[in-house]
């Protein structure tokens, strides 16, 4: 994450397993098709670092519990790479 430039995003899918899905975290069903650029928080951040943010949902897939995590370069200008993080996440398909 160090190397991340104001214009990049890191985008992750970690799969929690059978037993989360449809429990109060993974509650919603389907991973999300977007996110907005005021869902980014530097709180969110698993490892703090200067001028990032971070947002994550949990979801319910396929049966199984799914976390999404997305990183933007720079919080300040996370509205310029939010819709390349929604383009991917449009065709994201969980089988």
């Amino acid at each position: 994450m160090e190397l991340m430039g104001p214009e990049d995003a890191f985008v992750a899918l970690f799969e929690y397993g059978k037993q989360s899905a449809g429990t109060a975290l993974f509650a919603a069903e389907g991973p999300p098709t977007s996110v907005d650029s005021g869902h980014f928080d530097r709180a969110v951040l698993q490892r703090p670092m200067p001028m990032q943010s971070a947002v994550q949902r949990f979801f319910t897939a396929g049966g199984r519990g799914w976390c999404l995590y997305v990183v933007v370069g720079s919080h300040v200008d996370r509205a310029d790479v939010v819709p390349a993080i929604n383009s991917l996440l449009s065709s994201l398909t969980i089988s």
